[in-house]
């Protein structure tokens, strides 16, 4: 994040805030609401349709996967945390509830197989 950011918006003190001492996060906790420049705006219909097609097609390259994978491996969600996302799911209903006799005779058997080979046929 740039150090050289500054909110000409916030009408209360209207000269530049010095960013240069402050950490990331205190940054973007001053940069918050009212104190946003974008706080009470909208985008308009144009912006919103460049954004969702600027990425689209667009793939991760193979070490841009590996660095992600690389990030995220042996970090672990705080209790609090996981606790937000067990609330947030309550109610909802599953994916495959009700979905039964979808598969035939002969997948099934295909899927058994992989999963006796891939838990050592416990």
């Amino acid at each position: 994040m740039s150090k050289n950011i500054y909110n000409p918006l916030n009408l209360d003190n209207p000269v530049p805030v010095d960013f240069h001492d402050m950490s990331d996060h205190e940054i973007i906790d001053h940069c918050r609401g009212e104190m946003n420049g974008f706080y009470g705006k909208k985008h308009t219909g144009a912006a919103l349709e460049n954004a969702r097609t600027a990425f689209t097609g667009r793939k991760h390259t193979e070490e841009t996967k590996k660095k992600m994978s690389e990030a995220a491996t042996g970090k672990k969600h705080s209790p609090e945390r996981r606790k937000q996302n067990r609330e947030s799911h309550i109610g909802q209903v599953p994916w495959n509830k009700g979905k039964t006799g979808i598969y035939s005779a002969e997948t099934l058997k295909k899927m058994s197989e992989v999963r006796k080979r891939y838990h050592g046929n416990k």
